[in-house]
């Protein structure tokens, strides 16, 4: 382009030769197929992948067991027991007989 300049800076190279390119093998080139870690890669890989059923069969089995849960009678526990006296105080109503397992 017309008109335009650059300044050149040369500056003197510590070292005046080209440095030749070396090739070096490595001693680890083309071991891999005895490599214990990768055979135990290859192993594990080579197994079936173990699926989770689908949601709908997961939605049914849980819904399952929600139906046989609710025939069973809940337990309750002397924490559970004061905190609905406590309430049923508060609000003015009297419950009945409780499962109390320490008392006679």
């Amino acid at each position: 382009m017309p008109g335009v300049h650059f300044k050149v800076l040369v500056e003197y190279a510590p070292s005046q030769r080209v440095p030749k390119p070396r090739l070096r093998k490595d001693g680890c080139e083309g071991t891999i197929l005895k490599d214990p870690e990768y055979l135990e890669f290859l192993q594990f890989i080579s197994k079936p992948v173990e699926r989770l059923p689908s949601a709908e069969i997961q939605l049914e089995s849980k819904e399952a067991e929600r139906a046989g849960a609710s025939k069973e009678v809940p337990i309750i526990t002397p924490l559970m027991d004061f905190v609905r006296r406590k309430r049923a105080a508060k609000h003015g109503v009297q419950l009945g007989v409780s499962n109390q397992q320490g008392s006679s």
